[in-house]
Formats: C-alpha cells, structure tokens, sequence
C-alpha cells in the first residue's frame, strides 16, 4: 500500500475532464503522460521521471498521468499505443514528444525546464498553443502521414480511372458491336422543333433516314458519360440549356446498302460539312442553329400595372405607380436595357458524336430499352480495405467482433505469420484450425487475419481499438497485402469439401469391417454346420470303398453295407432295398436325394480304416 501512496503522490491520476481542468490550472511546468486505457501509462519510465524531477525539476515539475478515454480534449490520441508525452504551462500547451526513450525525454525535458524558469523571470515570452494544436514532432508526424494520405489518395484515384476506362471501353465495344450501323445526332431544346426537319433532309442526302427519335432529358451524369471519349465538350451554358429541358435524340440508319465512309463520319458531314466538326461550314444545319439563346420571357404590364397585380389602379398612395404619360418612356428605356442584356454568346443547336465510342453512349443511356436487351452487368468493385491481424489464440473474442460487422469483414483465415509475404494459410474457419491444432504444437505465431472494409469508420476504429498485432498503413497498402494473404480463387470452398468428404469414407471403412467381420463369422457358422455331413460323406465312400474290397464286412445291426452310388457313366442304377422300417436316419443323411445315392451309415458305427481293409485282402500274410 505505500509505493501506491507513493504512485499517486508523484503522479496525479487524471479521469475526468474536472480533474483535467484542475490539474492544468496549477502553476509551473506540468509534464503529463497521457495513455490510452487498453494500453495503461508507460509505468517504465516512472523511476527516470521521479529521478528527473528530483535532481532539476524540483517544485517546478508537476507530473500526472491522463486516461484519453474520459478526457474530451484528449481525443486525438485515443486507439494509440505509443507513450506520449505533454507539457502544460500557464493553463496552455508548451510542447509535446513521444516514445519511451529515456535520453530523449531527459533532454526534453530538460529544455522545458530552463525555458519555463526564463519565462518566470520575464527574460522571454512564453510560447503557448491549444491543446487541440500539432506542435513540434506531432506536427511534423502529421504532416508525413498527410503526404502519405495524398499519395494513396491519388493511386487509389488513378486505380478507379483506370477500372473505369477498361469497363466503359468494353461497354462501348459491345454495343458496337451489336449496333455497328446506328448513328447518333443530339438536337438541343432550344430548336429541336425547327432543326428536325433541316437535319432529317441533310441526312437523306447523305444516304442516312431518321431511324427514331427520342425526347430525353439530360442529367449531368449523362452528359458526363456521353462526352467521356469525346474531345468536344459542352459550354457551361450548353449544359444548362440541356439541363432545364428535354432534348430531341436522333437514331439513325442508313438508307442504302453501302455507305460511302463509317455512319460516324457520314452523319459528321452531314451536320457539321466538310469540316466534320463544329461550329460547322456556312450551309451546314450545325451552323444554321448555332445562335444565342432566345431571350427570356418579358413581364408584361396590364392596364392596371405589372401582370398578376389586378386592375389595382394607377396612382395609388404607397405604390409609387406613374400616371400614362409618364408610363411610356419608362417602358422604352426598360426594353433598350433588355436587349442589351440578352446579347450572349452563341451556343449549339444541333451536335452529332465525334466517334463511334461516344455513339455508344448515347445509345446506352437514351435509349435504354434498346440497350437493354444487350446490357453487360457491372463488376461491383471491392471497396477500400485494410488487413488487420491478430494473436489467433484470441480467435474466440475477435470472431465475436466480426459477427458485429458482417458487411465490413469482406474475408479471414488463419495463417502461419502477419508478414504477408512470408505467412501461409492454415484454415480459413475457426473449426478447421482447431481441429489442425489439435494434431500438432503451435509456434505462437499464428495470426488471424481479417480483409475490414474501411468505408465504415465505427468498424475500422472498434477493430483497431482491441489491440491488433499489425495493420496495414492505409488502403493501398492494404489492397497489396490482402491480394497475398486472399489471392484469387481464395473463396473457393475447397477445404470444407474436404472435411466434409472424409466423414463419409470413414463411415463406409468401418461399414465395410463390420461387414466383413459379419461375413467371416456367418462362414464359419456354415462351415460347422456343413462339416459332419461332409465327413459322413466323406467316411461313406470310405466304406464303399471297403465294401468293394471286403465283402464280408457288415454294419451295425447285421446289415449288409449299401452298394456304391452310380457316377455318369457308369450303368443304370439299381436301386436299393428300403431300409428296415424301425431305422429311422438322421436328419442329415434325409437331405440326400434317394436316387443318387442311399442314406450313409451313421456316424456312430464308422467303417473300419483303410489299413485294416487292405490287411483282410492282401494275399501276402504279415511276418
């Protein structure tokens, strides 16, 4: 309990942003390490701290440790791991370093100390900044990380202009592809009525007919993707005029079987004249309709003053209104003004496609239901990303975190390393791991790592908030490690096949055991069954081999032994006598077909060995 008295004596403990406030009232030097919760203050250099302000700081250091968490001006620093360091004077910042070196931070804070007691002695001004302010190292550290921003920033735009070129070249390829022979020619607001029937005969004579015509009205985006091959582009007031109503679209095709040049260039000649482009030649329909806009219209005045004001009449006290005789030369002199103003510059009229890739475009976006029919989906692009890695032994804690934000965690899996060019997959679902882990020892190495989309802050913040291993340093960055740690054909379920797959054969293994097991008992069974019937037989023909060669031999009872059974070739057989009706035989010898042969003698009276037979008949007696 002392060395914790002895803690809050050396450093005061700051959680509120009373406390804050307090604390940088006071007067003198205010060193203040300031740390984020997760991580605790940098209790390792408490000892040179207290040493330090022993030795040189004296009563004018006063030191406090500061939780970022509950302390709204301290914001800026919270999710940071890294020591830091703040020196407060007269109620405001004077400095601020970072890190856990030591000599560092004696040097620091050395210079701190003779500024603050120059400034007490009136020998200098004390410099002070908003805690809010980068100053010094902070400063220049965010200055870098800007730079770095601005650099990524600009690749990933270059990436997205690329991607957009190569997807609307392969759109403007196919719908040329499928409508090689269609023209294109835009008829502005202003005239479309009168500029139809000039362009539709200057087409006519150019072997081109009015194929269709479609009233559309323009948007921005539109506009934006019709002139994005064109190296003609709209005026400003052009737009505008687009803009504010509908526009006539022409959709052409020729009328002859061969067309002298490309329907592109047909159509640019046809419009613009030889030149192909605008304003256009002097009879060309391009030129003809290329005039200022038409003047707004007038606010015309009634008998009784302005329109929409009534018969109020004319001199009336509070309106200011003129009698008739004045009325007249006011008029006058208001449409002189008028005309002056509605002199503006020319714009176009009438507009045809420079090329075949900006015709595309106008097919696409006016007239959709032809289109359609010949539409390429958009590849949805993958949204900005970081890969953030973790200790996969906190895979449980984390996972839970990624079930809070499905649409953010575009992928994991676990790997051999964070280092995306060193790590190798393990598995890329929890239960695969664990049933990898349990078969061999970890290194401790093994990370979890997590592609998090970063169009949601509150995702990137609460991921990065928990202690991660490594994090990429901004998107692009992150778009090249996450290429090595989820390469292409990563989302394939191959390894869930597997797992799935082996349950199967393990089952089928032991089914095919047991089965054999089955199969080897039930023979056995048979085989027990069949054997005594098979050794009758077998000791029958012994006997009627015997018989043959003994005919004096009889069975048990005094019967005679049965003659031999006939084999396929040899005579008819002759059957034998029933035996005796109070012999009953056994169930084996009933199974016996009688015709083939009779009954065997029962196994209880065997006939007497071949040795003994060959004894009774051999004509050479024994010595």
């Amino acid at each position: 309990m002392a060395k914790k008295g002895q803690a809050v004596q050396f450093q005061t403990e700051l959680n509120s942003d009373e406390d804050w406030e307090k604390f940088i009232a006071r007067e003198g030097l205010l060193i203040i390490d300031i740390y984020s919760e997760w991580a605790g203050p940098c209790s390792s250099m408490a000892p040179n701290l207290k040493k330090v302000k022993l030795e040189i700081g004296g009563d004018l250091v006063q030191m406090a440790i500061a939780n970022n968490e509950n302390i709204e001006i301290l914001k800026r620093f919270r999710g940071k791991s890294e020591p830091t360091w703040m020196f407060v004077a007269g109620g405001k910042m004077v400095g601020i370093t970072f890190g856990a070196n030591a000599p560092k931070l004696n040097k620091f804070i050395a210079e701190e100390i003779k500024r603050e007691e120059a400034c007490l002695k009136g020998e200098r001004e004390r410099i002070m900044y908003e805690f809010e302010e980068f100053i010094g190292e902070e400063r220049e550290r965010w200055e870098a990380e800007q730079e770095i921003i601005k650099a990524a920033e600009a690749i990933e735009t270059a990436k997205r202009e690329k991607q957009k070129l190569e997807w609307r070249t392969i759109v403007a390829e196919n719908c040329l592809e499928n409508f090689p022979d269609y023209g294109c020619a835009i008829l502005f607001p202003q005239c479309k009525v009168e500029a139809k029937p000039v362009v539709a005969d200057a087409l006519q004579q150019n072997g081109i007919n009015l194929f269709k015509e479609e009233p559309v009205q323009l948007t921005e985006q539109m506009i934006e993707e019709i002139l994005y091959f064109s190296e003609m582009t709209f005026l400003d007031e052009e737009v505008e005029v687009l803009l504010k109503d509908r526009s006539s679209i022409l959709l052409l095709k020729p009328s002859v079987a061969e067309l002298p040049a490309p329907v592109d260039q047909v159509v640019l000649q046809a419009i613009y004249g030889l030149s192909k482009q605008p304003p256009g030649d002097p009879d060309s329909p391009a030129l003809q309709f290329f005039a200022p806009l038409p003047p707004p219209p007038k606010e015309k005045k009634t008998e009784g003053g302005f329109e929409g004001l009534g018969d109020i009449p004319l001199g009336l006290p509070g309106l200011g209104l003129l009698g008739d005789e004045e009325e007249a030369p006011v008029e006058e002199e208001q449409e002189e003004e008028v005309e002056e103003e509605e002199l503006g510059p020319p714009v176009t009229g009438v507009w045809a496609p420079p090329n075949s890739y900006t015709r595309a475009f106008i097919i696409k976006n006016c007239f959709p239901k032809l289109h359609a029919s010949i539409a390429l989906e958009e590849p949805q692009p993958t949204p900005p990303h970081l890969a953030i890695a973790f200790d996969a032994f906190r895979r449980r804690e984390i996972l839970e975190l990624v079930e809070n934000y499905p649409n953010e965690v575009l992928r994991y899996g676990f790997f051999t390393s964070e280092d995306p060019d060193k790590a190798q997959l393990i598995a890329k679902n929890v239960r695969k791991f664990e049933q990898l882990l349990a078969k061999k020892v970890p290194t401790y190495e093994e990370r979890l790592v997590i592609q998090l989309s970063k169009k949601k802050s509150e995702a990137v913040l609460a991921f990065i908030t928990v202690n991660p291993t490594r994090v990429s340093n901004n998107v692009v960055d992150g778009e090249e490690e996450c290429k090595k740690f989820f390469p292409e054909g990563y989302d394939e379920p191959i390894e869930e096949e597997v797992v799935e797959e082996e349950k199967p054969k393990k089952k089928k293994k032991k089914k095919a055991k047991e089965g054999g097991e089955e199969a080897a008992t039930a023979a056995s069974v048979a085989e027990a069954e069949e054997g005594p019937e098979e050794g009758g037989e077998e000791g029958g023909a012994e006997g009627e081999e015997g018989g043959d060669e003994s005919p004096t031999e009889v069975g048990e009872g005094g019967e005679a032994p049965p003659p031999p059974a006939p084999t396929s070739e040899a005579p008819p057989v002759v059957q034998a006598p029933p035996p005796p009706p109070t012999e009953v035989p056994p169930p084996a010898e009933a199974a016996a077909p009688p015709t083939e042969a009779p009954p065997p003698p029962p196994a209880e009276a065997p006939p007497p060995p071949a040795e003994e037979a060959d004894k009774a008949t051999s004509p050479i007696p024994e010595e």
